[in-house]
């Protein structure tokens, strides 16, 4: 891949080929939606294999956490045009994710020259609000 200007927005099909190239994203079923000067949305289709809980069907937290960080993560690099390591990942679980595809929005903060902030949402396909959280990756090459 060449290397790609700071501060410029990689297209979809682009951030989506960064995304091809990590299996467990893959396994994720990450999607992204759309692109813009400060964020990234991302679809992802349900699996079973979400489930955490069998009795209530609802998705493991650890499913949100890994959306948290990965889409985060996705949102910077669609600035860079490269993945970022993560330095710190904060993960809050508003209301239990039932079977149905999520939409993860990955709002960039603050970019800077050593480390990014990221914003993430994560909703339910009926707009109800299930985790947020807050990422630092490191930018430095």
């Amino acid at each position: 891949m060449q290397p790609h200007p700071i501060g410029t927005t990689l297209s979809v099909e682009a951030l989506d080929a960064i995304i091809e190239t990590s299996p467990f994203n893959v396994w994720l079923g990450q999607q992204v939606q759309s692109i813009g000067d400060d964020g990234i949305v991302v679809r992802v289709r349900w699996r079973e294999e979400f489930v955490g809980a069998a009795a209530t069907g609802h998705a493991h937290g650890g499913i949100f956490a890994a959306l948290v960080n990965s889409c985060g993560c996705y949102a910077v690099a669609a600035k860079l045009g490269r993945t970022v390591p993560t330095v710190d990942l904060r993960c809050d679980f508003h209301r239990p994710g039932k079977p149905g595809d999520l939409l993860v929005a990955a709002h960039v903060v603050k970019l800077g020259r050593t480390l990014a902030n990221v914003d993430v949402m994560i909703r339910d396909e009926r707009g109800q609000h299930l985790a947020s959280g807050r990422a630092v990756y490191l930018t430095q090459p």
